[in-house]
């Protein structure tokens, strides 16, 4: 895709007195309870494709991303792309103020990770002018005349000749240099010299396209084993230069790319490719490919199950707001993303043509990851909803990013943003600035109903810093609406601060008059085609305290260990509550699940976890309405562990044997010592582990008597030292 210019003027918050419309119909009932359903909604679910840096800054967004068809062919090094057919595959100077490089750097100074699209097609762009003519794929002056060609230069062609016939057998070269894993390893590596390590990593941007999007290049459709075998390679690339970093994969394009082959036939059918790989849907095998890859590999290749989802409703996405049926049926399609009961109103549900169940986006993703690599991340790297322009778009935004959280998906990116000043923006506003001061949408997901989801669309979450309850409403009816609330699951004040954003003003969130509450039920007008955002104030929850242990504290790579600890109250113990563990990995900042566990009677909590590497372990009690949240850590250190054996007990004099080996989890490239006991271990020499972390040394000695040996792994920032066995070695 390609991205849309971005500007920002600040959002204005009028404080107006409250709309009373006449005449307004029954709504749904709603209800919240905030003691049930309460997970962590990721920050990440609010990122945004290229994000507009005031906008970044207002919104306090934890991620931006690089990605899209034009970051395919990138080439850090001489700051050029090549535009595919978004643009007669022209290779494109970036000005320096768009290069990779400041992009990072920019996103960092703001607080925000930027998603870094690594290239798999096999080849980046050439060194380039930086002004028309542009080196192209399909020259007309080489390959012959072309149905169209760019206006400002007619040598570059779109690559059809008359009938409609691709141009075939052009030269990569013209525009290209080849580049392998090879490349995003020196990229990577460059990123972490010059930006710091822990970034994210997409494997690539929709490769099932790229025999369209950048067929001068890539021109046969992907197989499987080649998807597989690009992905395995970058990803490791990519754990080489930064093993703290995060992939994602395999960032395809939507329904199609799910199921079928690229190299079948169109696409989007079954055929000899799939039925090769065991009739397993691409996106199923993909997770099991790199599951598999990653045991080997001794490491996780891939963090992030990532997927692009474009709504294919007609003029839905990537589209203005269109008539009312269309607009309509925007708001009805954000169903796609989680609702068992809705037919997809499109080529993929329609029974006279694909005929799919309904697609369930994320929580099919997150079965899908369970099923096939567990552990692994969701994400939809890329999505628009279109009518962005408009009221109706902002209020599917709305719906949407309320969905995101309540499902439980770790990362999404709108794709496609225009300027910060419309109204899609102020669907993001109402969840992260509502009121100019920076105030937000809760943090820990609750349970929020609606008797028609259709009509008032309902989501709901708690704040850690003061414990409000807030209440996201979108009315997706042309007429204003009165329907009960019903609150439960703590104690709550007496008012809900009430904002408010509709045609009324575009241009601005409105604070409306307060609504009463009242034995934890409130009844509120909504106006037509709103999103309202419900502040409501909880009584201060009773304090918790939490305790973390782990034994032992230090093991070797591939044992288990035990957390334990104890909630409790006033010295109770809090039976019956779910309390996650999560682990930061030693010289990281952020936290990754490493599961759960519910308190017994008496408040006390076990947990057997099998740690990758040393890291700081944490139980988390996410609080309810009555009880507060609490946090408690203890730490574990990981040994690597080194294994060995000597080829042979004893040798003659001059003879040669060799003491083998690897070291677990892998560490290629890194250092490993040969060494022998003399009134303690001295080391003798070093060699560098190989790709898949083995190690080989050869002993020769021209004296008789009796040695031991042993080789040492010195630890790295995640791992601590550890030695393999001691080997005995007699020298005849």
């Amino acid at each position: 895709m390609t991205r849309l210019p971005a500007a920002l003027l600040a959002a204005v918050l009028l404080p107006v007195a409250a709309a009373t419309p006449a005449r307004a119909a029954d709504g749904p009932a709603l209800a919240v309870d905030a003691s049930l359903d309460r997970w962590a909604i990721s920050p990440d679910v609010y990122g945004i494709n290229f994000a507009d840096p005031a906008l970044q800054s207002e919104l306090g967004l934890s991620l931006s991303r690089w990605g899209g068809n034009s970051t395919s062919r990138y080439n850090w090094k001489n700051n050029t792309t090549n535009l595919g057919a978004d643009w007669y595959f022209e290779n494109y100077v970036k000005p320096a103020g768009e290069s990779l490089d400041a992009t990072v750097g920019g996103n960092k100074t703001r607080g925000t990770r930027t998603v870094v699209t690594v290239p798999m097609t096999g080849w980046v762009s050439k060194d380039s002018p930086a002004s028309h003519p542009w080196y192209c794929g399909f020259s007309v002056a080489k390959y012959g005349a072309q149905q169209d060609t760019d206006d400002y230069d007619a040598d570059c062609g779109n690559g059809v000749k008359a009938g409609n016939v691709d141009v075939t057998g052009n030269d990569p070269h013209d525009t290209s240099v080849a580049a392998g894993a090879a490349f995003v390893q020196e990229m990577v590596a460059h990123l972490v010299a010059t930006h710091g390590g822990g970034g994210r990593y997409n494997l690539d941007n929709e490769p099932s396209l790229w025999s369209s999007t950048h067929r001068d290049v890539h021109p046969a459709g992907m197989p499987y084993d080649e998807l597989r075998d690009k992905s395995v390679a970058t990803a490791k690339a990519v754990k080489a230069a930064d093993p703290t970093g995060l992939t994602m994969g395999p960032a395809e394009w939507g329904w199609c790319a799910y199921f079928y082959s690229p190299a079948d036939s169109s696409g989007c059918e079954n055929g000899p490719d799939r039925q090769a790989h065991g009739d397993v849907p691409i996106a199923a095998w993909y997770l099991q490919q790199m599951k598999a890859a990653s045991a080997t590999a001794g490491t996780r290749l891939l963090d992030y199950f990532d997927e692009h989802y474009y709504p294919q409703a007609s003029g839905v996405t990537l589209a203005g707001a269109g008539d009312a049926e269309t607009q309509a049926r925007r708001l009805r399609s954000t169903r796609s993303l989680w609702d068992p009961a809705y037919a997809d109103e499109s080529w993929i549900g329609d029974p006279n043509q694909v005929a799919a169940p309904p697609i369930r986006l994320v929580p099919w993703m997150r079965e899908l990851a369970a099923a096939h690599y567990p552990g692994t991340r969701t994400m939809v790297g890329e999505y628009n909803w279109g009518g962005l322009e408009s009221v109706n778009g902002a209020l599917a935004q709305a719906d949407v990013l309320g969905i995101f959280g309540r499902e439980r998906l770790d990362a999404a990116l709108l794709w496609g943003a225009t300027e910060p000043t419309d109204p899609w923006a102020y669907a993001f506003r109402m969840y992260r600035n509502y009121d100019g001061n920076g105030s937000r949408f809760g943090s820990t997901n609750v349970r929020a109903t609606s008797a028609d989801q259709s009509k008032l669309a309902v989501y709901a979450a708690q704040r850690s810093a003061d414990g409000a309850v807030t209440v996201m409403v979108v009315n997706k009816t042309t007429t204003a609406l009165t329907a009960p609330l019903s609150l439960a699951g703590a104690a709550y004040g007496t008012a809900a601060k009430r904002y408010a954003y509709s045609a009324t003003n575009a241009s601005a969130i409105r604070a409306l008059a307060d609504v009463p509450v009242a034995s934890g039920a409130a009844t509120v007008t909504y106006e037509p085609s709103s999103v309202t955002l419900l502040v409501v104030p909880t009584a201060a929850r009773t304090a918790t305290a939490l305790t973390a242990a782990v034994a032992p504290t230090a093991v070797t790579y591939g044992a288990t260990v035990t957390v334990t600890g104890r909630l409790t109250s006033g010295g109770a113990g809090l039976g019956g509550r779910t309390v996650a563990v999560e682990a930061q990995r030693r010289g990281t900042t952020s936290w990754v699940s490493a599961g759960t566990a519910t308190t017994t009677a008496d408040g006390r909590l076990s947990k057997v976890l099998t740690p990758q590497w040393s890291a700081t372990l944490r139980w988390r009690y996410p609080g309810d309405g009555t009880y507060a949240p609490a946090i408690a850590t203890a730490g574990v250190t990981v040994r690597v562990r080194v294994s060995s054996t000597l080829s042979s007990g004893t040798v003659a004099r001059g003879g040669t044997v060799r003491i083998a080996g690897s070291v677990a989890p892998r560490h290629p490239g890194s250092r490993v010592a040969l060494q022998q006991w003399s009134d303690g271990w001295r080391t003798v020499t070093t060699q560098y582990l190989s790709s898949t972390s083995g190690f080989s040394f050869p002993i020769r000695h021209t004296t008789a008597g009796t040695r031991q040996y042993r080789v040492l792994f010195v630890g790295d920032a995640d791992h601590a030292p550890g030695a393999g066995p001691t080997h005995t070695l007699r020298v005849t």
